[in-house]
């Protein structure tokens, strides 16, 4: 009886993968998104960015720091990158304010700071 055991394919070096010229290693086999998943048109849902309510085109996504960021055309032949969360692909944003009791405290404390430095300036710089 002829032993099928092939010393070659218990060494890594050898692996079936190897013939890829990829030895094995232990990585995860990394498979991208499709391509259309992320491409498409979007609307600019950030209320402070320049092109906020207009749709443009994607022309290519990317992972970035943890997230998704869109590279689009603005209309002009301008190129710009939006985070997810700025579009109507991110989460819905949410309508938080500020309360008023929170912004006279913040008022307060920025006129003592401002106190402070006029009269650190005045008293030639020592506290």
């Amino acid at each position: 009886m002829e032993s099928r055991f092939d010393p070659l394919l218990q060494d890594h070096r050898y692996h079936p993968s190897a013939r890829h010229g990829h030895p094995r290693s232990g990585r995860r086999r990394r498979t991208a998104a499709s391509p259309r998943q992320y491409s498409g048109w979007l609307v600019v849902t950030h209320r402070f960015h320049p092109p906020a309510g207009r749709r443009v085109e994607v022309l290519y996504s990317m992972k970035h720091g943890g997230g998704r960021m869109f590279v689009v055309d603005t209309g002009s032949g301008a190129r710009t990158t939006l985070p997810l969360e700025w579009t109507d692909r991110g989460p819905a944003p949410e309508d938080r304010r500020v309360a008023q009791e929170s912004l006279v405290e913040l008022r307060t404390l920025l006129d003592a700071l401002a106190r402070h430095c006029a009269d650190r300036s005045e008293g030639g710089g020592s506290s």
